[in-house]
């Protein structure tokens, strides 16, 4: 059997090495940033994807609320502005929170968005 449940699996099978890990994200637009940067690999990072770039990060482990914290984008923009100063004065698209499972043992099982 295989289990594609996901953060359920805490729930449906009773699998407590499952958690949540909270991440926020912003997209701005910049059609000008056409590379992609990590600074350290889970919480700061630039990803063009078209017309807009996506500004990440944040890693909240075990924390479910999925609003948007307005401190975090602040902390996000800052972090990507170093990186990439311009990105200071690009206009935000969208601002969004979402959940991804990890397993006790540090894996971190990521979902991939496309556009």
């Amino acid at each position: 059997m295989i289990n594609c449940t996901g953060l359920g699996s805490r729930w449906f099978v009773n699998d407590l090495n499952v958690h949540p890990v909270r991440g926020q994200v912003i997209r701005v637009k910049a059609p000008w940033v056409n590379y992609c940067l990590m600074l350290d690999y889970e919480t700061t990072y630039i990803l063009p994807l078209d017309d807009v770039v996506v500004l990440g990060g944040t890693q909240n482990l075990d924390v479910y609320d999925l609003n948007v914290n307005e401190n975090d984008c602040d902390e996000i923009i800052e972090r990507c502005s170093k990186l990439v100063p311009s990105l200071k004065k690009a206009e935000i698209v969208k601002k969004a929170s979402g959940l991804r499972p990890l397993r006790s043992n540090g894996i971190l099982n990521y979902i991939i968005y496309k556009k």
